[in-house]
């Protein structure tokens, strides 16, 4: 019989707990007692994943953006989290401590670009301070020969299966790259002073790509969801030898936030 202890014991033996960001709240944040049989795997615990996971009859989720984030002013009883345990449904979330794990959302990008375009990755774009390891944020590295741009876009529309990418007018071939999985637009200005040729992040403003531009930067932007369900499609695989007792299962669910209309 497997509790939720189990699942964040096991969670914390791979990635960590006391690895997050300070400003991070990762962890237990929706407590049960049940026994868990089904897992369900997500981005975000929104009301559309807890009532998927009601409609599967799974007792725990397991995300990766905190359900809470900031310290609660009042309970809302149409919340996610107030819903989630008002339905008996537990919620892990594994965010800053699995971004810096083997199984980040960064090892796996710099995987699929040195299988497709030979990218050798060189060193961490931001080393955490929460740890006192070699491990943070994104990479730096660079490929044999230059590549061209439209090489770099194309890999990385098939990487994260999306058929329109947002880049900057900065389209020269690429020899440097460095990227950050999710929000790393605040790398752009360091990204700029190493002189480095491109740089791959979600979460870019408007800013974010004249800065590009300005500073001849190539700048390839997908969304924040399509960089990081990899990862989650990742860590079933490695839940399911831990646990291969308990069904473990993608949202079927979820998806972007924002869309293309």
């Amino acid at each position: 019989m497997a509790n939720i202890r189990d699942f964040y014991n096991f969670l914390d033996s791979i990635a960590p707990f006391n690895t997050q960001e300070e400003w991070d709240n990762s962890g237990a944040l929706v407590l049960t007692k049940r026994e868990i049989k089904k897992v369900l795997i997500c981005l975000d615990a929104t009301l559309d994943s807890i009532n998927e996971a009601k409609e599967k009859n799974a007792e725990l989720i397991i995300s990766h953006h905190p359900v809470i984030f900031s310290p609660l002013s009042f309970l809302n009883p149409c919340g996610a989290a107030e819903t989630a345990l008002k339905n008996g449904i537990g919620i892990i979330s594994c965010h800053t401590n699995l971004d810096i794990s083997e199984y980040s959302a960064d090892n796996i990008l710099s995987n699929e670009l040195k299988e497709k375009l030979g990218f050798i990755e060189k060193e961490i774009l931001d080393i955490t301070k929460s740890t006192p390891t070699s491990k943070g944020f994104g990479k730096i590295g660079e490929f044999k020969t230059q590549i061209p741009f439209n090489e770099v876009k194309d890999a990385l529309k098939r990487v994260y299966d999306c058929e329109h990418l947002i880049c900057s007018k900065t389209t020269k071939d690429i020899k440097t790259l460095a990227f950050c999985c999710g929000g790393g637009s605040s790398y752009l200005e360091k990204i700029a002073e190493l002189n480095i040729d491109a740089f791959i992040t979600s979460d870019c403003k408007h800013s974010s790509f004249i800065f590009a531009n300005n500073t001849n930067t190539a700048l390839f932007c997908p969304t924040h969801y399509e960089m990081e369900k990899p990862m989650m499609k990742k860590l079933i695989s490695v839940l399911q030898k831990a646990f291969p007792e308990i069904k473990f299962i993608l949202s079927e669910k979820e998806s972007s936030p924002s869309c293309a209309l």
